[in-house]
């Protein structure tokens, strides 16, 4: 990734970055989040089956959480292990604070006696905060003991990707679905992003970085052309049929396994090349940088307020109203973030 300087003006603040690219594909992965929620929880069920509803799941997929935790996996490389650990369980703590906040308008339909009574599913369910602790924890671990060996931690991820392929489902009573479903969401419907597969992506970003490291001449080979531009290409044509298939059925696109990982990584080398050559031509569009570098305080307040709006016009509203819905809530959730910035910014 190229280390120019960029230095833009968003939402009344500059920002500089070095190189705003992984910030950008960040802000327009969130962005992209807020558009699927709504498909998902406030769309009739004509949109989501529609073919428009089925792009919106589409780009809710690949381009968003994978695409994400990718990012958040090669950015890790460069923190202690002692960091990493902390940012852990400050997000898991993050995780469950925003199960909770989400779901007020839910509970107080379910204490009214409106609604089933799932309490513990709905603060437990495996959302991708949870899942990002958990991937931090685990790198953290990697950073200690084989931080530089990029084939071995690309090779944890093949297996993190695989391994939903053998896994058994879940009982489904008890106390013991809400500990497998942080691992494994076979047959567990609170489960969204269980650690297998979804760590694998977390991973392939840092064995990426850790090969740039530690091979960064073998990447500019004449030989290593084949492995990045050629092979990319060629996976992602012959399979773009199953990642479309798997992306727009979302519980194949919650539980997926090897096949669709790799794909899913083609995917997103073109789609950085896309964002890339954008940002070549028209670089004002490095604004979405600022969604980036604020992506966790935007993904929290996108979520609070779609998931009580949500109990409310659950599966009720038509394709006009569910752009108006994606307007508000992307202009109200940009001030309420930068409100926060505001209000945490030091005194001078």
């Amino acid at each position: 990734m190229p280390e120019r300087k960029s230095i833009f003006k968003f939402a009344g603040m500059k920002v500089s970055v070095r190189d705003p690219i992984p910030d950008v594909l960040k802000g327009v992965a969130v962005i992209l989040m807020i558009q699927v929620h709504l498909t998902e929880l406030f769309g009739k069920e004509l949109f989501y089956e529609s073919i428009v509803g089925k792009i919106s799941l589409f780009l809710g997929g690949v381009p968003a959480a994978p695409l994400f935790m990718f990012i958040m996996g090669y950015y890790a490389f460069k923190a202690s292990s002692a960091k990493s650990f902390k940012r852990s369980g400050q997000i898991f703590l993050l995780g469950l604070i925003l199960n909770i906040l989400l779901n007020i308008s839910l509970f107080s339909q379910m204490i009214r006696g409106n609604a089933e009574s799932y309490y513990c599913a709905y603060i437990f369910g495996v959302d991708i905060l949870y899942l990002a602790a958990l991937s931090l924890f685990i790198l953290a671990v990697i950073s200690r003991y084989f931080k530089n060996n990029a084939r071995l931690i690309f090779l944890l991820s093949v297996i993190a990707a695989s391994l939903p392929l053998i896994l058994p489902e879940a009982p489904k009573a008890g106390a013991l679905p809400f500990v497998i479903a942080f691992f494994s969401g076979k047959g567990i419907w609170w489960s969204y992003f269980p650690l297998f597969p979804w760590l694998a992506y977390p991973l392939a970003g840092y064995a990426l970085h850790a090969l740039q490291r530690n091979k960064a001449d073998y990447l500019r080979k004449t030989e290593s052309r084949f492995i990045f531009r050629f092979l990319p290409g060629a996976i992602f044509i012959s399979g773009s049929w199953y990642g479309w298939k798997t992306s727009i059925n979302l519980s194949d696109y919650y539980h997926h396994s090897l096949f669709f990982f790799i794909w899913a990584l083609t995917a997103m080398y073109w789609w950085y090349k896309l964002w890339k050559q954008l940002l070549a031509f028209r670089p004002e569009i490095s604004a979405m940088a600022w969604y980036g570098k604020n992506v966790t305080a935007f993904y929290v307040v996108q979520w609070v307020i779609i998931g009580n709006i949500a109990t409310w016009v659950y599966k009720t509203q038509s394709w006009q109203f569910l752009m108006i819905w994606f307007i508000l809530i992307t202009i109200i959730s940009t001030q309420l973030v930068r409100l926060y910035l505001f209000l945490r910014k030091p005194k001078t």
